[in-house]
Parts: C-alpha cells; structure tokens; sequence
C-alpha cells in the first residue's frame, strides 16, 4: 500500500498499468507503479507491515519521485538510492514516535493512575489499580509491535563512542533490561491469548456467554503484565531514539573508524601518572650438564 503519495491517480477498479513492491537496500519498503505504459515510473514509499495505527507526530513520508520512461536500469537505481534514507528515516520516525507515546502514557498512568468518574475507586466498576492495568495494556500493544524494531535500531546506530559517552554510555546499558521486559510482555500475550481462545471455545461448547470469564481473564493479564510495561516505560527508549534520530539513513562508518575516533576522543585522567614500562625478570642461566655415561 502507497504511503505519502496523497491522491492517487488508480484505485481498487482503475489498477495501473505496472505496480511493484520493492526492497530497498537496507529493506526499505517502496512502491514503484506505472499508471500507462508510456508515463514515467513513480517510485515512493510503501507502509510498513506493522505501522502505528495512528499518526503519532506529525511525520510525512517522502514524496515519490518520477524514473522518466525509457530510462535504464541505472536511472531508476540511483532513484532508489536517493529515495531510500528518507523513506528509512520517515519510518524511524513513525517508530520512535509511536514508543515514545506509549512510554509517556505508562509513565503518567504510574504517577497518577486513571481519573475515574462517579465516586472515588467506583468508576465504570473498576478499581483504580485495575483501572490503570486496563489503560497500560493498550499501549502493550504498541511497545510489541515497535519496541523490538527500535532497540535494533538504536544498537545498529551506536558504537564504541557512545558506549564510553557519560551519559548514553550508562542508558545504552540499560536496553537489556528494556528487551529482557518485552519478552515476558511477549510470553504473557501468548500465553493469554491462547487461554482466551480455549475459554471461548470451552463457552461455544456449552452454549454459555463466555463475556464474565473473558473480562476476568483480561483482569488477570493486564495486572500480570503491570510490572513489566511499567519496567518497559522506565527504560531509556525515548532518550536513545533521540539520540540517534540524526544518523538513521546516513552511512555508518566502520567499526575501525569508530573505534579510531573513541580514541581520539579520549581524555587521560591528570590524576594518573603514566604507566611504567614492565622491568625485565631475572634471566634464567642454564645449569651444568651431566656427564654422559
């Protein structure tokens, strides 16, 4: 599905003449599209499977560009070459915005919980606690979709001087704790999933309203999973994307070149005398040999 290519000339009635999906070379995901055999092949950007279901931010994908017919393989590679950094950096930016949101959100549910109408603790008839557990699990939805593809992200875009920065140094540390409360996110949904569907199955069964156990089950998962998301939000993710925002779709260089410039960055402390070279240990002379019988 196009995406950034406001109106459109074709529909589901009217197809194009062409339309392929193509692959970028750092799996961009991109559209190119012929309308008539003669006109120029339009090449843009394509959604992301699993694209935020809101538009977080304001982000505005790259327009596509036009391959002029009759252009050769050349013309339209270097289209794509040109077109892709910027199609990876709208979808970066879709990403970032969306954990970003969601964190936030986490965050102000464990500062202030849910304001529930009507008397305290009685609102929609759901205690407070558990009102809260309820509102998290909608952005547990968004941090498993998004957060696994941005701490990849942010791991593929950092390197040896950030690692020895004071202060991302100590947040980039923190992104296994950040993966280590996904997974278990991961493993509850599963698990919860696959329990919802065998109570349903269970309630067809027996001709029963499976709704009461279902809700009760909900319950029982979103207060599972509290601690986690709640663990998940405290992370360093929103710094860390920040952070790396301006490399994304820019050439990395070489760990030798990062390494190279960490060092070059290093400041030797004043405190510390320099080391002394190794004193030589004693050699060892060799022994009377015995007399051969």
């Amino acid at each position: 599905m196009a995406w950034g290519w406001g109106r459109t000339s074709w529909t589901t009635t009217t197809a194009p003449d062409t339309a392929v999906a193509l692959t970028g070379p750092e799996g961009e995901y991109l559209l190119a599209v012929r309308t008539t055999a003669d006109a120029p092949l339009l090449v843009g950007a394509a959604r992301f499977d699993d694209i935020p279901p809101f538009a977080f931010g304001e982000v505005a994908p790259p327009a596509p560009v036009a391959v002029a017919a009759g252009a050769g393989p050349a013309a339209a590679a270097a289209t794509i070459r040109d077109l892709a950094p910027r199609c990876r950096q709208a979808e970066w930016s879709t990403r970032s915005a969306a954990v970003t949101h969601a964190v936030e959100c986490v965050r102000d549910l464990e500062a202030h919980g849910v304001a529930a109408p009507g008397r305290r603790g009685h609102g929609g008839g759901h205690r407070p606690e558990e009102a809260r557990n309820r509102a998290a699990w909608r952005h547990v939805e968004t941090l498993l979709a998004q957060a696994g593809q941005v701490t990849a992200g942010i791991r593929a875009s950092t390197g040896i001087e950030d690692h020895l920065n004071p202060v991302i140094g100590p947040e980039l540390r923190r992104l296994y704790a950040v993966d280590a409360a996904r997974l278990q996110l991961q493993e509850i949904r599963t698990g919860w999933n696959e329990a919802m569907a065998d109570i349903t199955k269970a309630a067809t069964a027996k001709g029963t309203d499976p709704l009461p156990v279902l809700r009760r089950a909900e319950h029982l998962r979103n207060h599972e999973a509290w601690p986690h998301v709640a663990r998940l939000a405290a992370g360093p993710l929103p710094v860390l994307t920040a952070h790396v925002a301006p490399r994304i779709g820019t050439p990395t260089a070489s760990r030798a070149a990062r390494a190279q410039a960490a060092r070059a960055g290093a400041v030797a402390r004043p405190d510390r005398p320099p080391a002394l070279p190794a004193t030589p240990g004693p050699v060892q002379q060799p022994g009377p040999r015995r007399p051969a019988r």
